[in-house]
């Protein structure tokens, strides 16, 4: 009688464990696919990454060039053609190698 039960019982798990089986080979590929879904979004973002910091850097450097031309057109507002400045350093600052009333020639600054 237990060779019966035996056959039963066999002939159930079997089959659900050929089903969980095969369930589990298909979520093994499945996984493998996201896995390198994921190793594909992680390239982008560092390339993104990249190229902010590249428009960061860039941005910076700009709004650095303008603070300096704002400091040349303040200097150029407050100090009219025909009128001398009133620090010929920094007028020199902003006009290296300019004729000054007050010197013949401003030097240029050097490069360090």
């Amino acid at each position: 009688m237990t060779g019966k039960n035996d056959d039963k019982i066999t002939d159930i798990v079997i089959p659900t464990l050929q089903k969980l089986q095969s369930g589990m080979a298909e979520l093994q590929k499945d996984m493998g696919m996201v896995k390198e879904a994921i190793r594909r979004i992680d390239m982008r973002m560092g390339a993104l990454e990249g190229h902010v910091s590249g428009i960061y850097s860039t941005s910076r450097y700009h709004s650095d060039e303008l603070d300096d031309l704002r400091g040349r057109v303040e200097t150029l507002e407050d100090n009219p053609p025909d009128k001398p400045p009133s620090d010929s350093r920094q007028y020199g600052k902003y006009f290296p190698g300019t004729i000054c009333p007050s010197h013949s020639v401003l030097p240029k600054p050097s490069i360090s």
